[in-house]
């Protein structure tokens, strides 16, 4: 059992090597994404964003402006939401204290295992960044 995990190390660690650095940051990059996204599912995110939608299922059909500016608003709570639950995830991941504001936070990010994908997520945006840096990938914004 031990010879076919080490084996199995030593292949994964061979086809990483084999890999150029420009897959290697697009294969980092998806597993960061599948990686937030399922800790941000986990954690029950984008409930304001639901609260919302249900709001504006509610509109009367022939008032278009409203429905509009609510489709806006949810999109606009959505992204920020996620943003910062990313941005706590990876401060978290690097060791830093955080003021976390709600006690579904406070507990979600006490967990063990959420810090530890936290802790990975964090080291694996550090790998993308030096992979960046080594490719000169430009910063779009």
């Amino acid at each position: 059992m031990m010879y076919f995990l080490f084996n199995f190390l030593a292949c994964d660690t061979i086809e990483a090597q084999l890999q150029t650095p420009e897959e290697r940051l697009i294969e980092l990059r998806f597993e960061q994404k599948e990686a937030l996204d399922a800790l941000y599912t986990e954690y029950g995110g984008g409930v304001l964003a639901d609260n919302i939608n249900k709001n504006a299922d509610s509109v009367v059909a022939t008032d278009e402006n409203t429905k509009g500016f609510l489709s806006a608003l949810k999109n606009t709570v959505t992204s920020t939401d996620r943003a910062s639950f990313e941005a706590n995830c990876l401060e978290m991941g690097q060791g830093k204290t955080l003021p976390l504001f709600t006690d579904k936070a406070k507990t979600f990010f006490a967990k063990p295992e959420t810090l530890a994908t936290c802790k990975a997520s964090a080291l694996r945006a550090l790998e993308i960044q030096k992979l960046e840096l080594e490719i000169k990938v430009p910063n779009p914004q």
